[in-house]
């Protein structure tokens, strides 16, 4: 049949995909300390053998699952953004407070939340975790670069470390407030959160210089 065709005639990053969906899946259900390489294949239409093919233990599997959080939490679209017709302040706001899928935003936040503590005691995964983190920041830094230029605002040399530092700080807010997410934490209090540290950021960094709104 074609849908056995096309099964068979799968690309290694397909496979991975289905692998990773039922792992995100089971984790969400069930918690990654009950995760193994059994429940993943029960869900998929490989064979546990299949499985072991693409990833050697539940462990890598984990690390790939992370990394997918991380590169969803990457996802910009930079011309889109820069072309919004919102402040700095709005702009950054709008992309610490995530408006993706909400279902797929659960879904990433309750593995972010089951994951992260194997950073504690797991070097390879705290090491990946960094190295995921500090693409972040390079990107999210980048990006509020272009808002700056594309607002003629002036980052003065002895500013810089204090834009660096909150670009930072920016990013840790906003992997706390997953914890808060999967909590229940309202969004609008998460935005008051977040409007709270723009503010002070914008202010500090760009004193004198920003105009409320882009209208």
């Amino acid at each position: 049949s074609r849908s056995d065709y096309m099964t068979k005639h799968r690309t290694r990053d397909e496979w991975v995909a289905e692998i990773l969906d039922a792992a995100a899946g089971r984790i969400v259900a069930e918690g990654y300390s009950n995760l193994t390489m059994e429940s993943i294949a029960a869900h998929t239409s490989l064979s546990k053998g299949g499985v072991y093919r693409y990833f050697r233990n539940k462990r890598d599997v984990a690390l790939a699952l992370f990394e997918r959080v991380y590169n969803n939490s990457m996802d910009f679209d930079y011309d889109d953004i820069v072309g919004w017709n919102l402040s700095i302040a709005e702009t950054i706001q709008r992309l610490l407070v995530v408006r993706r899928n909400a279902e797929q935003l659960r879904q990433d936040h309750v593995i972010w939340v089951q994951l992260i503590p194997e950073t504690l005691w797991d070097e390879g995964f705290k090491q990946h975790r960094t190295r995921l983190f500090e693409a972040l920041r390079g990107k999210f830094e980048e990006l509020v670069r272009r808002i700056v230029a594309r607002d003629g605002l002036v980052i003065h040399p002895e500013s810089e470390s204090r834009f660096q530092h909150y670009v930072y700080y920016g990013l840790v807010l906003r992997e706390g407030m997953t914890f808060h997410s999967v909590m229940g934490l309202p969004l609008e209090e998460q935005g008051e959160m977040y409007r709270q540290f723009i503010e002070l950021f914008v202010k500090d960094v760009f004193a004198g210089q920003v105009p409320t709104s882009r209208s």
